[in-house]
């Protein structure tokens, strides 16, 4: 499977297991607040992903379209952040962590390819 497909299955599965785990332990916003930071970090991972792409096609890419493709995702990111704090300090704490989950996933990818490493050895 394609690394950046297993990074996207990683982050969504973190995500709706720690929002499960929040919601069983009573905590509605905490939830609310991982599922939207997490849904944001997938957004912005797959925007960082196609501006990516397009400006290695570029041979001279414009660095004022950059910066502006920067500033819009740190904007973004404020409004989920700001979004969750009309809710609740524990949405805000949660969308804050949930901006984390990309790169959860990513560690999440890079022990499952340990793991397999490891196997292979032991055989």
């Amino acid at each position: 499977m394609d690394f950046k497909k297993q990074i996207f299955i990683n982050a969504i599965t973190a995500a709706i297991f720690i929002s499960l785990a929040a919601l069983l332990f009573g905590r509605p916003n905490f939830s609310l607040g991982i599922l939207l930071g997490g849904s944001a970090s997938c957004l912005n991972f797959f925007l960082l992903y196609l501006k990516s792409k397009a400006i290695i096609k570029r041979n001279n890419p414009n660095i004022f379209l950059v910066f502006c493709n920067l500033i819009f995702r740190y904007l973004f990111m404020a409004l989920v952040l700001w979004t969750a704090a009309k809710f609740s300090l524990d949405a805000f704490f949660a969308a804050a962590l949930g901006l984390f989950m990309i790169r959860i996933g990513i560690y999440i990818f890079a022990l499952q390819e340990k793991r397999e490493q490891w196997i292979q050895q032991a055989r």
